[in-house]
């Protein structure tokens, strides 16, 4: 499961790549035999995290949201963009987002091998930028951003 950080009346430009298929399959369910994939993509930046590293950067900052679905706008981006900024600039404040990878399970242990990735100060510090990048773009085209 992921959360995607967008804005919802941006403009979209019209995409087109290569299906993985090649076109050689009449009854492939992406491209219908085309070999093409036709779609429309947003012309403002975006964000998906998986659920975990979403709900760490959404408290980091302290983000509205109601079961990692919400929405800001106005004044409200301003206010997340300088929370952002604060976290960025102060590694104590990013500490709360930060998490170890943890392994169990495995060989002679009688269960599958489980890997939770962890979260570092680096990868806290990117996803900032990149939300910082979304927030930005909004703020300038006065846009409401939303997650889900």
């Amino acid at each position: 499961m992921s959360v995607t950080f967008w804005i919802p009346a941006a403009e979209t430009k019209p995409v087109q790549e290569e299906c993985l298929c090649g076109g050689g399959w009449a009854e492939c369910p992406h491209c219908h035999g085309k070999g093409t994939l036709e779609y429309r993509e947003s012309m403002a930046p975006t964000l998906n995290l998986g659920n975990v590293n979403a709900r760490s950067i959404i408290d980091l900052i302290g983000l509205p949201d109601d079961q990692l679905v919400g929405q800001v706008e106005g004044a409200e981006i301003g206010t997340a963009r300088q929370r952002i900024l604060a976290a960025r600039n102060m590694t104590r404040k990013r500490r709360v987002a930060l998490r170890d990878t943890i392994e169990y399970g495995g060989a002679g242990t009688g269960h599958c091998r489980v890997v939770e990735c962890g979260y570092t100060d680096e990868q806290v510090l990117d996803r900032l930028s990149c939300l910082d990048a979304v927030l930005a773009w909004a703020q300038e085209h006065q846009m409401k951003v939303s997650w889900s």
